[in-house]
């Protein structure tokens, strides 16, 4: 039987919270070892392609940018706690180097920059700016609906 990066994907999404099914999944004959035998963790991203996976400049990616004053605050956020000079409102945490360490950084900003409360776990499967955005124009919404300004 041979397994393909998606088959394991759907597996592990059957077994694994949706947060925690890995965004790629790499099948290799042998993992790079050293002339002593010993795994190369140094430059194993490189040697496995991973440098061009996480790469914002990929000729597939299409930039999206923000529309709104909240997808704008979310993109600033997004860029400082990644480190990164440029998102994209389609980007996809995971896929621009996004972790779960990240994400409670990002949930922490999101919250005092919106004074709103924010389930952590709805913030971190919306895994764009345009989804963080949606849940949280919608927090904004359904509190105005009640005439409450908090």
């Amino acid at each position: 039987m041979t397994l393909t990066e998606n088959d394991l994907k759907q597996h592990a999404a059957e077994k694994l919270a949706p947060h925690k099914v890995p965004g790629r999944i790499l099948i290799l004959d042998e993992i790079p070892k050293g002339p002593t035998g010993k795994l190369q963790r140094i430059g194993l991203s490189k040697v496995l392609g991973f440098d061009e996976c996480f790469s914002l400049n990929k000729p597939n990616r299409t930039y999206k940018p923000p529309k709104t004053e909240i997808e704008k605050k979310i993109c600033d956020i997004w860029q400082n706690i990644l480190d990164l000079k440029q998102v994209g409102i389609e980007d996809r945490f995971r896929d621009i180097g996004g972790d779960s360490m990240l994400a409670t950084l990002i949930h922490n900003e999101l919250e005092l920059a919106f004074s709103k409360s924010i389930s952590l776990v709805a913030l971190y499967e919306a895994d764009t700016v345009a989804k963080q955005a949606n849940l949280i124009e919608n927090k904004i919404n359904f509190v105005k609906g009640f005439g409450d300004s908090s």
